[in-house]
Formats: C-alpha cells, sequence, structure tokens
C-alpha cells in the first residue's frame, strides 16, 4: 500500500485490516496527517507489520500535484521528485 497524505490508522481493529507493507509518502508541512503517523508507527510494529513513513521536508499537503505545476515551489518539486522515484524503487520490488 502506497498511502499519500492521508491520516494513518489509529485502532487496533483498523491495523488488524491491514494485510500488506505500507509505504508512506508524507508533507513536511502537513501537521494535521502527520500528526497520526506516530501512533500508526507503534500500532504496526505492536502487530509485527511493515509500514515505512517517509516525510519531505517543507512540502505541503498534496506535493505531488503542486509539484508538477509550472509555478510549483521549491519543496514541493524536490518532494515529489523524491516520492516519485521511491515509488518506482518500492514497485520493482513487487
Amino acid at each position: 500500500m502506497f498511502p499519500f497524505y492521508g491520516t494513518g490508522p489509529d485502532r487496533e481493529e483498523d491495523i488488524a485490516r491491514i494485510d500488506c507493507p505500507v509505504y508512506g509518502f508524507y508533507g513536511g508541512n502537513d501537521e494535521r496527517v502527520n500528526a497520526t503517523i506516530p501512533k500508526s508507527i507503534e500500532l504496526m510494529k505492536k502487530t509485527g507489520k511493515t509500514y515505512e513513513p517517509v516525510t519531505y521536508e517543507g512540502a505541503g499537503h498534496g506535493f505531488m500535484r503542486a509539484g508538477e505545476a509550472p509555478d510549483a515551489g521549491e519543496a514541493n518539486k524536490k518532494a515529489r521528485a523524491s516520492a516519485w522515484n521511491r515509488l518506482k524503487d518500492l514497485l520493482k520490488k513487487i
């Protein structure tokens, strides 16, 4: 699973339904979403599941879309490029 931007699960019963590795992509300036990452890490670790979140410094919510715009800010452009490369690398391993 490759979530971009969304909040993570925070209940054990929700974690129990996850049956694949999770590789998260998050903007560093997206505090609402990022606030859920520690709890998701804790619960995934507790159940022995893979959760590898990466937060892209300075990027905002929706950085993949914003980063391709002609007037994109440097942080969103950099985050988009890095996340795109990470996604392609992860997909090659499947």
